[in-house]
């Protein structure tokens, strides 16, 4: 176990979903500036990731890094869920280019007025729903952060998709 690696990789994990909380509870506050704010993150999103993964060929040789089992509940013993996260020489790659292709989306995104602060809240939303299906190994959990994708994909279709949505 790398306790400081996968201590990053929580960070990598629900950063966007700390932050995308205060911008739902304090956007109108700041209200223009949430795109500069959902574009730091993640700057600082992609930029752990890539520490995370020149740690990882320098340190393990691409081996998995991973966090020892958290068990949320057991059903007689048959039925376990845990919460584990980790990344191997697949993952990772595919975790890098993810953020990647989110820092063009939000650059991509700045034309857009109309309730921004709801907007980049999503944005960061969908951020934390596919960090965590690239970073989860346990199956349940894997559905949990599938179905966090869906919610902010819908509501981003629905209200900014354009008249082809």
């Amino acid at each position: 176990m790398y306790s400081a690696e996968i201590t990053l990789l929580q960070t990598i994990l629900y950063l966007p979903l700390v932050v995308s909380i205060l911008i739902f509870l304090f956007g109108k506050m700041f209200s223009g500036k949430t795109k500069w704010v959902a574009t730091f993150v993640v700057v600082i999103e992609l930029v752990l990731t890539l520490y995370l993964w020149i740690i990882q060929f320098l340190d393990g040789n691409g081996q998995m890094m991973t966090n020892d089992p958290i068990t949320w509940f057991s059903v007689q013993g048959k039925f376990l869920v845990t919460y584990q996260v980790g990344v191997d020489g697949l993952s990772m790659p595919l975790l890098v280019l993810s953020m990647i292709v989110f820092l063009a989306s939000v650059l991509s995104s700045f034309y857009i007025k109309d309730r921004e602060e709801l907007y980049y809240g999503l944005f960061l939303m969908l951020v934390t729903g596919v960090v965590g299906t690239f970073v989860t190994l346990d199956l349940f959990v894997f559905y949990i952060f599938w179905e966090v994708t869906l919610v902010p994909m819908f509501f981003i279709i629905a209200i900014w998709g354009g008249p082809n949505k």
